[in-house]
């Protein structure tokens, strides 16, 4: 089969120096490289590369990919903008591109770390698994808090927010509801998953530790669901797959409506998630009471001996029951009166 070059990207415009995460979506692939100012010079040949654009420019990424059948290539466009420019960053992948070589860039690159610009949203979920996502625009500035609302309803999160450590400017932020587990996870978390969902906060270098502080995600969940799979709603937790790992985030009730309960959770970042809860437990069999409620040992040994001698008196209840049941035993003791009767008359007219 002949290779199909296809990518995506973190970002395709923001402020210089902006750091963009390439992820390589291509089919029957054996070899690769990657060409960030189409020069000629290969630059990458990981699956993944992240690079830094350096100065403002338009710049050309190139993506040839190999195999025994043919060569296939994929370009795109990454617009690197300056502080001075009064557009800001567009947001969303939008990679026309074609098989061939063409176009050219800006002058200075530079591979490696973190971008200066927020940028616009981009997501490394493939396509095919997106049921649905929505966009969310803010300012991030040094020292406010800051909010992401997504208006349309569109997904199961309402909001994200977090508190800045570091100016962006305006920043895209992209919530995608999954059709399915993430492609960009391995395993799944324990319990009843309602949906699993990705947050992607502007480009790759935004959302860690050192730019934001107190990262939160606030989802809702259908009460049909919670009826249907009989799910406690005291259980609901936010699953993050963070490190390779699911973690479990407790999640707070914050309100509810006729159609949703509303939940927001604490997060370490933006990732993939997944909104879980736990079936209520059936109760196993009736319990059996106890007839006494005893408190000393002392009041149990008079329960006991209580008992000990009604069963003797039933017993003995028991035996006399026997002995009159005996046919004839009711003439025999008439004849043995009367002749008590008749000895005790003859000594008395003695």
């Amino acid at each position: 089969m002949f290779p199909v070059a296809y990518f995506i990207a973190s970002v395709i415009s923001g402020y210089a120096p902006l750091a963009v995460q390439f992820i390589d979506l291509s089919e029957n692939i054996v070899s690769r490289s990657w060409d960030f100012s189409n020069d000629g010079i290969t630059d990458s040949a990981k699956m993944n590369p992240v690079y830094e654009f350096a100065n403002q420019g338009n710049y050309t990424v190139n993506l040839t990919i190999n195999n025994e059948n043919g060569t296939n290539s994929k370009l795109a466009t990454i617009n690197v903008l300056t502080k001075s420019n009064s557009s800001g960053g567009s947001s969303g992948r939008n990679f026309g591109g074609s098989s061939g070589s063409s176009g050219s860039s800006g002058s200075s690159r530079k591979s490696g770390g973190g971008g200066g610009s927020g940028g616009g949203g981009g997501s490394p979920e493939p396509a095919k698994n997106v049921e649905v996502k929505e966009l969310s625009q803010a300012s991030i500035i040094n020292g406010r808090s800051v909010k992401f609302d997504f208006a349309r309803n569109a997904t199961c999160v309402v909001y994200v927010s977090f508190d800045a450590k570091k100016t962006f400017g305006k920043t895209t932020t992209v919530a995608e509801q999954l059709k399915g587990k993430s492609a960009l996870v391995s395993g799944l978390p324990d319990g009843e998953v309602y949906k699993f969902f990705n947050v992607w906060v502007g480009n790759g270098g935004v959302a860690t530790e050192k730019n934001i502080e107190s990262p939160v995600v606030c989802f809702k969940v259908e009460k049909s669901w919670l009826e249907d799979k009989k799910i406690d709603p005291v259980s609901i937790t936010l699953s993050s797959y963070i490190d390779k790992t699911w973690s479990y985030l407790p999640a707070e009730l914050l309100s509810e409506d006729s159609k949703y309960l509303y939940f927001t959770a604490e997060t370490p970042g933006f990732s993939s998630f997944a909104i879980i809860g736990k079936a209520i437990e059936k109760e196993s069999g009736d319990e059996i009471e106890l007839a006494t409620d005893i408190q000393d040992p002392g009041q149990e040994s008079i329960a006991l001996g209580s008992k000990d001698r009604m069963k003797s008196e039933d017993r003995m209840k028991s035996e006399t029951g026997k002995i009159t049941s005996i046919p004839g035993f009711k003439a025999v003791c008439g004849i043995i009166s009367l002749l008590a009767i008749s000895l005790y008359q003859r000594r008395c007219n003695k």
